[in-house]
């Protein structure tokens, strides 16, 4: 069952012994839906807990937890912390729009038997330095199993499936429809920024190949209405980029979102080698990795076990079943600004070109992950393995499709400390 944490709260009735004033309000959590609270006036509340219940030692529990903002102005989050490495934080939001919901989730993988205790602490993104908790506890049972199910194994780090969702600035894209119809006009430039080899493999007809790094020495496009062009648009670098140029004077900048994977879903021209055209349909491992994050895409398990292998791996992901009912209920969380949206379409091995939701029109972008499950999971182990206690960076191999970006990776694996154990 999901449960709800609320904060601010609106009901002055209640009030954290440790919050801090911001925004003119005070700050308080409230755990609902089977939580239970140690005490309460109508001054102080104490530090919400909620039961998981029985688990066995050998389990990994995931759950999910709604946060609430019900104040009148967006709250960003910093980030979110376990005071045990046996309670894992998988995937939160940067941030929460006026009176929306979002979610926190989170995975349990005990090292200790016993009654267990666990403090979640959320750090709010403000010059005050807010934070607020709450507490799990529960009951974790000895069991002679001694291995965890296939798909849930600890070869792969914790710390890389942890996402903290982020936004882009949708106000700097355009449409693959509408980028068509622009690019008939004679002051259009359409730039593709990617490497001279993916550019001669295959790109829009009439395209000028120039990297990011010479366009601002263009002072023949200043006065032209500027496509940026990537093979996917899944990247911030376009962004970055899209700010700088406008800030420098060039008249229009806009990018092509989705890139030419996009383009080429609307039926845009696109010129070379066939190969090189199917291969749009795809991403690999990397840059799935780091494409996931944003609240603009949206991760479609169409994998054989869905309810078991894709929720541990790839927190969030939402089974094809009903496309309706998980389109509906994904942009319901969402900010009313998306006015585009990705599937990222993950399944056993990569083969999902068939699937129906590359037909569905609620998306602007469909791609697949390249290898599927078992690539990403080879994926998550070879990176789990080259965590060290510096910061480590993994750049897509030479000759991909992708956008050669570094993808930024945890610093190092944390060891269960044990900590949690009740008093």
């Amino acid at each position: 069952m999901v449960k709800q944490v609320h904060f601010p709260l609106i009901d002055s009735r209640f009030s954290m012994q440790n919050m801090i004033s911001r925004m003119g309000g005070r700050f308080a959590v409230l755990l609902m839906l089977g939580c239970n609270y140690e005490s309460f006036s109508d001054v102080v509340i104490s530090r919400p807990i909620c039961d998981f219940g029985e688990i066995a030692s050998t389990s990994i529990v995931m759950r999910s937890y709604e946060i609430v903002n019900e104040s009148e102005s967006i709250m960003g989050i910093a980030d979110i912390q376990s005071s045990c490495d046996c309670l894992h934080i998988l995937k939160y939001p940067q941030s929460l729009y006026p009176r929306s919901t979002n979610y926190v989730d989170v995975v349990l993988q005990p090292v200790v038997t016993g009654d267990v205790s666990y403090i979640v602490t959320i750090n709010l993104a403000d010059s005050s330095s807010s934070s607020c908790s709450f507490e799990l506890r529960g009951v974790v049972h000895a069991t002679d199993q001694g291995l965890l199910p296939k798909d849930r194994s600890t070869d792969i780090s914790t710390e890389l499936l942890t996402q903290k969702m982020l936004s882009r600035d949708l106000q700097a894209y355009m449409g693959p429809a509408e980028a068509i119809a622009l690019s008939k006009k004679t002051q259009c430039a359409i730039l593709d920024v990617r490497s001279g080899d993916e550019y001669d493999a295959v790109h829009i007809p009439g395209s000028l190949h120039v990297p990011l790094y010479a366009i601002q020495t263009k002072n023949y496009l200043r006065d032209r209405s500027l496509l940026l062009v990537d093979g996917y648009g899944l990247t911030s670098s376009l962004e970055e980029k899209c700010r700088q140029l406008r800030a420098m004077g060039f008249k229009s900048v806009r990018i092509l979102y989705g890139g030419l994977s996009a383009w080429k879903r609307v039926g845009g021209p696109l010129q070379g080698h066939p190969r090189a055209i199917a291969e749009l349909d795809s991403i690999d491992a990397a840059l799935f990795y780091s494409a996931r994050q944003y609240d603009d895409c949206m991760v479609i398990d169409a994998s054989t076990n869905a309810s078991k292998v894709s929720p541990w791996l790839i927190p969030g992901a939402m089974p094809q079943t009903n496309l309706a009912n998980v389109v509906a209920s994904s942009s319901a969380g969402w900010p009313s600004s998306n006015r585009f949206l990705t599937a990222l379409i993950v399944d056993d091995h990569g083969r999902s070109s068939s699937s129906r939701v590359m037909e569905w029109p609620a998306f602007t972008s469909v791609v697949v992950l390249a290898g599927g499950l078992d690539g990403y999971r080879q994926f998550l182990r070879k990176a789990t393995a080259q965590l060290s206690p510096r910061t480590m960076t993994l750049t897509r191999v030479a000759g991909s499709a992708n956008v050669k970006s570094p993808v930024s990776m945890p610093s190092s694996i944390k060891k269960s400390c044990g900590s949690c154990r009740g008093k």
